[in-house]
């Protein structure tokens, strides 16, 4: 699925969540507007019986055929709003369904990429070609065997949170995922190597440097929050693999898989009873 596609159908689902939510306010105001019809006709029959006299007998048949009204406009609008929601949770299961499409064809595309953190520039305009080159440097330095032809492009991005002085994130697209999976299976290395490997200066400093998954936003939003859990619930490790998130209570717990908010709601619910 290609990046055009996916913004499309993001778009789409977006319009689909407005959608939604403008049926779900028009719903809550035609709920409120019956009760306050109902309301209304009782308050005013309940007047009008106290105020009926021996020469007003008659208006009692009329307010009889207002209530049995009444009874069958509040039968109807109970079966259109019957209707209504169950028209909504159709339509909500099927956005939810098309986000879910949408979040796997984004984790699959991702699934070919790493992200870089803390590589010097080669230079102050570096290009692309350069980027690409000096990741195949560095991926060689820590011992994988890559070549300039496995990787599609490489380019810096935008960071998220800048103070001016660390050089920009580099994200990574290979053309296979062997290849990738060779780099990430030996990224830990990348603080040991020689600078002068990748072309870089001897002076460079590879302290912040780091190879990682690179998350879709959703992910990463996720992986935000299960740090924070695992800052927030004395757990020793939170970590990705293949664009999985795991918590990890100790060394010798088992590690716990992070598919979405639902899973660590549950295992913070589950971490509360324990410590109740």
């Amino acid at each position: 699925m290609s990046k055009d596609t996916i913004k499309s159908l993001k778009k789409e689902n977006d319009e689909l969540r407005v959608e939604i939510e403008s049926i779900k306010n028009d719903f809550k105001k035609f709920v409120q507007d019956v009760k306050s019809s109902e309301t209304k006709s009782t308050t005013n029959a309940a007047m009008a019986s106290s105020a009926l006299d021996k020469e007003s007998v008659k208006s009692l048949e009329y307010l009889s055929n207002e209530y049995d009204d009444l009874h069958r406009f509040r039968n109807s609008s109970k079966q259109q709003m019957s209707r209504l929601e169950s028209r909504l949770t159709v339509l909500a299961e099927k956005v939810e369904n098309l986000s879910k499409s949408i979040d796997e064809a984004e984790k699959y595309s991702y699934a070919y990429n790493v992200k870089m953190l803390g590589i010097p520039e080669s230079s102050s305009n570096e290009t692309a070609a350069e980027t690409s080159q000096l990741c195949v440097d560095i991926f060689n330095a820590v011992g994988a065997n890559v070549s300039i032809s496995d990787i599609d492009i490489a380019h810096r991005v935008k960071p998220r949170r800048s103070n001016g002085s660390q050089p920009k994130p580099i994200v990574c697209k290979f053309v296979r995922r062997l290849a990738r999976e060779q780099v990430m299976a030996v990224r830990q290395n990348i603080k040991k190597i020689d600078p002068t490997r990748a072309g870089l200066s001897r002076e460079t400093s590879m302290e912040y440097a780091g190879i990682y998954d690179h998350l879709t936003p959703k992910r990463q939003q996720l992986l935000v929050a299960a740090k924070k859990f695992k800052s927030d619930n004395n757990f020793s490790y939170c970590w990705t693999k293949n664009s999985t998130i795991y918590l990890r209570k100790t060394k010798e717990a088992r590690a716990i898989k992070i598919n979405d908010n639902h899973d660590l709601e549950t295992l913070m619910n589950e971490q509360g009873r324990r410590d109740s």
